[in-house]
């Protein structure tokens, strides 16, 4: 957990932001900070397509997938976009129903 917030440290110095929950959607800010590879923006937009989900669900789908990026620890650098396999993880977890 450690390694993953001093991954988000990084990739956020010089904004006002610590971690992929606080950055906003607004002015491409998402898209930048958070990336996808081109595969990872391919699922997210046929899923999002598909289930009709808003612009709002598909960036919190975002910050997971770059959160899942960064708790795998691998040796990507932190900046590298989020891959489609931390995507799928996003989507799958969407999925499950919520706990009683």
């Amino acid at each position: 957990m450690t390694r993953a917030r001093a991954r988000q440290l990084a990739r956020l110095r010089g904004t006002p932001w610590r971690t992929n929950a606080e950055v906003p959607a607004a002015a491409g800010s998402i898209e930048r900070l958070c990336a996808l590879t081109p595969a990872a923006e391919r699922l997210l937009a046929a899923t999002a397509e598909h289930r009709g989900w808003s612009p709002r669900t598909q960036h919190r789908l975002r910050r997971v997938a770059r959160t899942l990026a960064d708790l795998a620890d691998d040796d990507r650098c932190p900046r590298a976009p989020a891959a489609e396999a931390d995507v799928a993880q996003a989507l799958h977890l969407r999925a499950l129903p919520e706990a009683e």
